[in-house]
C-alpha cells in the first residue's frame, strides 16, 4: 500500500532505501519487492554510511508488476477535526 500510494497519489519516479550490508533480511524483503542496487549519485545521497547498500524502485516498473491490482485500490481521506 505505501508504494502504491507513493507511485499513485503522489506521483512519486522513484523510491530509494539505504540498508545496513549485515541486513540480510531486508535486502530479501526489498528484492521481493523489486528494488534494485543503485549506486547513483541520487540514491547514494541517502546513504547513513558509506559502506551502506543503496537500492531504487521505480515508478514503472511498480506499475507494470502490479497493473492488475492497483485499479483494486481505493483512497479515503478523513476530514481532520477542528
Amino acid at each position: 500500500m505505501l508504494h502504491a500510494f507513493a507511485f499513485v497519489r503522489l506521483g512519486l519516479d522513484q523510491v530509494f532505501v539505504s540498508i545496513i550490508p549485515t541486513n540480510i533480511p531486508s535486502q530479501r524483503l526489498f528484492a521481493k519487492l523489486g528494488y534494485l542496487p543503485d549506486e547513483g549519485p541520487t540514491a547514494r545521497a541517502f546513504a547513513d554510511q558509506d559502506n551502506d547498500l543503496t537500492l531504487s524502485l521505480d515508478r514503472q516498473g511498480f506499475l507494470s508488476a502490479h497493473a492488475d491490482i492497483l485499479p483494486e485500490i481505493t483512497w479515503t481521506f478523513r476530514q481532520s477535526k477542528p
